[in-house]
């Protein structure tokens, strides 16, 4: 369901691609489940994204996930709140490496509060295809 939901709107030109919000959890959250059925429920939750991100990739579309160690199952990462802080500097530059090892164009989007210290952050990380957002996510601004 989410696939084609995702595919159906994407291509109908509605957005550039879906968000995998908690793409990055491994194993189910909601129900206790015994360790075989937690690795089944992991790998497919990876490859429905995985799927859904070929799919739209092919395309021009993006499955966005939250992680930089999810590149390659998705081709982009929605930071929901870069900080002025080494860690949005490594985690772009970590993009940046992972797009040129794997010779693929991965997105990678920053929503802030607007700090000017934040955007210093963001500009001293940031490489092709990054992206900052003012607004944080959690913000009134």
């Amino acid at each position: 369901f989410w696939t084609q939901t995702c595919v159906n709107i994407t291509l109908g030109g509605l957005v550039d691609g879906c968000g995998a919000d908690a793409s990055q959890q491994v194993g189910s959250y909601i129900i206790d489940l015994d360790p075989t059925t937690q690795a089944a429920w992991t790998a497919g939750h990876v490859q429905v994204v995985s799927d859904t991100t070929r799919v739209l990739e092919a395309r021009g579309g993006l499955v966005l996930g939250k992680l930089v160690s999810q590149l390659g199952s998705v081709n982009g990462i929605l930071q929901e709140g870069c900080t002025a802080s080494n860690a949005t500097i490594n985690t772009l530059r970590q993009a940046t490496a992972a797009s040129a090892r794997d010779q693929r164009r991965y997105v990678y989007e920053c929503h802030s509060d607007g700090t000017m210290d934040d955007l210093a952050a963001f500009l001293i990380g940031a490489g092709d295809y990054h992206y900052w957002g003012f607004g944080g996510w959690y913000s009134p601004n």
